[in-house]
């Protein structure tokens, strides 16, 4: 008899210790846990469609604000030199073109008609700028926008103005330092001196008047 209780107890307390661990065991399972969530979801996923600072930089220009009848010559540093404008309005969108027109004053130009046309040009707003292409080694930037004159009337000079800032860029050569460039297995007199181009920019800002329109006689 006694050894009958003593099986029963022990019985019930293996059962009692099987049932406590598994509600343990459950009850651990089945915490939750708080997941932290980076401060740039984007960044964590490896997009940036919605990064400000990627809309900014491809952001369109401003609606065209210049007036429509700005096209046409402006004046340049010298008689006979003149910077022409072409604006192609469409709606609020503006394209800029033209070109630079003056006299060489290089040893090789000198007095010869030049024409540096824009190879790159933007308009935003009431703001202009253009990238003329190279030629002789020499090459124009400028940003400034086209402003009212002092004329009544449209057809004479200094009705609209092109003010800002223009810079002129100079491709020069100079001869090489480097100990590298100068080492020779066989020096030859007769073959040239190695350079290096480098280029000397000039700023200053600009006022150029636009040029009379004269009408056929």
């Amino acid at each position: 008899m006694n050894r009958l209780c003593k099986s029963n107890i022990f019985f019930g307390a293996m059962i009692f210790f099987t049932l406590a661990t598994g509600m343990g065991s459950a009850q651990q399972a089945t915490t939750p846990h708080l997941q932290q969530r980076p401060a740039n979801p984007d960044a964590a996923t490896g997009n940036t469609a919605n990064n400000p600072a990627d809309k900014d930089a491809t952001a369109p220009p401003e609606p065209c604000t210049l007036p429509k009848d700005v096209s046409g010559a402006y004046a340049f540093d010298r008689d006979n030199e003149s910077i022409e404008i072409d604006v192609d309005r469409k709606d609020d969108v503006c394209h800029l073109s033209g070109y630079i027109t003056r006299l060489g004053d290089r040893d090789t130009d000198k007095i010869t008609p030049l024409t540096f046309f824009f190879n790159a040009a933007t308009v935003s707003g009431n703001q202009v700028s253009f990238t003329t292409k190279a030629l002789h080694g020499t090459f124009y930037t400028f940003t400034g926008t086209i402003l009212r004159g002092r004329s009544l009337d449209r057809e004479q000079e200094g009705y609209y103005a092109l003010s800002g800032k223009l810079s002129t860029h100079h491709a020069e050569q100079s001869a090489r330092t480097d100990t590298e460039t100068q080492t020779q297995t066989e020096p030859n007199p007769q073959a040239p001196t190695p350079t290096d181009t480098e280029t000397q920019t000039e700023t200053r800002t600009v006022l150029y008047k636009s040029l009379g329109r004269y009408a056929p006689q």
